[in-house]
């Protein structure tokens, strides 16, 4: 995987964390009216699928910019939304060139 491509809205993930028990499932990294965040983590596939699970924060200052580096994307999503991640694996990589 390029680490030097940024990742964008589409980006469906498949996670897996720990919440006393093993839980995976699959996420899409959708858009949100909220000008302070960047994504909505949107289960599409899992326990809990159709519920937003949490929000990614804008990297960048400008609105315009509607994507994130990977470092991150994984940085808030384990802060964020799961704070016991076991893996992060992109099942369809939306990106543009850094």
């Amino acid at each position: 995987m390029e680490k030097n491509k940024y990742i964008k809205i589409g980006t469906i993930l498949k996670i897996i964390y720990n919440n006393g028990y093993k839980v995976e499932q699959e996420c899409i990294l959708a858009n949100t009216f909220d000008k302070q965040e960047l994504f909505q983590v949107i289960v599409i596939k899992g326990y809990h699928c159709g519920e937003i699970d949490g929000y990614i924060s804008r990297q960048f200052d400008d609105e315009r910019r509607n994507f994130c580096t990977y470092v991150h994307l994984e940085k808030q999503l384990k802060e964020r939304v799961y704070e016991s991640i076991v893996s992060i694996d992109y099942i369809d990589l939306k990106t543009i060139n850094g």
